[in-house]
């Protein structure tokens, strides 16, 4: 993919791409190194589908061809790319991204929510990349606490912070990426409450296939708990929306499970705690 797909160096999009972009002992890295956090892609590929227009993009444009933790472990990897990645293979990789939303467009065929039925889309939309990256920041800091342990206030402002550059990289204008915990939290709820968010029949169909995909019989155990940890890393109206039930023992057994899983993690070494990406990332004075 031609790199000519990027933002140009001095425009407002353009940032350092890879490991260069974040302070190697920042909060961003930590967090993101966790191999624990790819048990929260479910929950952000649902709150990224509860946009109609997303869910139209994902539906008319997505390789069928693929099952969906396929693609959720190929968009995990990608984003880990661009996180930790040399600078020649984070710039590739956000290459490859910026071209498939760039031929990702279209008008939807049902009206859901407020959206009519032939309602323009394009996955290169600003409003869309924010939401999208809204989500992977809000699902991740939950997860971290859920499923690995406290992040104090310092440590949440810093995420958000030195999160900004992978969101530059993708397109999105600086000026509307949330700067603050506060800011975050406000464009996640604004859009929670804001009238944007719907479940149609596409977003349905999608969510059937992320919570029940057709997996090997040896995987089949593991659905459960992938439903549970995505129900309990999910906003009661986004989890209500998708009709995802919820009672006091789901919640008991959640707690139960990410207590469980946080043991595991504290005592896991780091070379298997951690991304392979992480493992490989380009150290101070290193080629990048």
């Amino acid at each position: 993919m031609a790199a000519a797909s990027l933002p140009p160096r001095g425009t407002s999009n353009w940032r350092a791409l890879g490991a260069e972009a974040y302070p190697p002992d920042g909060a961003f890295l930590r967090v993101q190194r966790e191999t624990a956090i790819a048990l929260a892609a479910p929950a952000v590929a649902l709150l990224q589908i509860a946009h109609p227009l997303i869910a139209a993009a994902f539906e008319a444009h997505t390789d069928g061809t693929r099952d969906p933790m396929t693609r959720l472990r190929a968009t995990r990897a990608t984003n880990l790319t661009v996180i930790f990645g040399s600078h020649a293979d984070a710039t590739a990789a956000v290459a490859r991204v910026i071209d498939i939303h760039q031929r990702t467009r279209g008008k939807t065929a049902h009206a859901v929510g407020r959206f009519p039925a032939g309602t323009l889309y394009s996955a290169s939309d600003p409003e869309l990349l924010l939401w999208g990256y809204a989500t992977i920041l809000f699902v991740s800091l939950r997860a971290y606490v859920d499923l690995v342990g406290p992040l104090d206030r310092q440590a949440r402002e810093a995420f958000v912070v030195e999160a900004r550059p992978f969101g530059l990289a993708f397109g999105i204008p600086g000026e509307q990426l949330p700067g603050s915990v506060a800011e975050l939290e406000a464009l996640f709820e604004g859009v929670l409450i804001g009238g944007d968010l719907a479940v149609g029949s596409e977003a349905r169909a999608l969510a059937t296939e992320v919570l029940r995909p057709v997996v090997p019989v040896a995987y089949r155990p593991a659905l459960p708990v992938v439903r549970l940890l995505t129900a309990g890393l999910l906003p009661v109206s986004v989890r209500a929306a998708f009709g995802i039930p919820w009672s006091q023992r789901h919640r008991t057994v959640y707690r139960f499970l990410t207590a469980g899983i946080r043991a595991v993690v504290r005592v896991t070494p780091g070379r298997l705690r951690y991304a392979t990406e992480y493992h490989r990332r380009p150290r101070a004075g290193s080629p990048m």
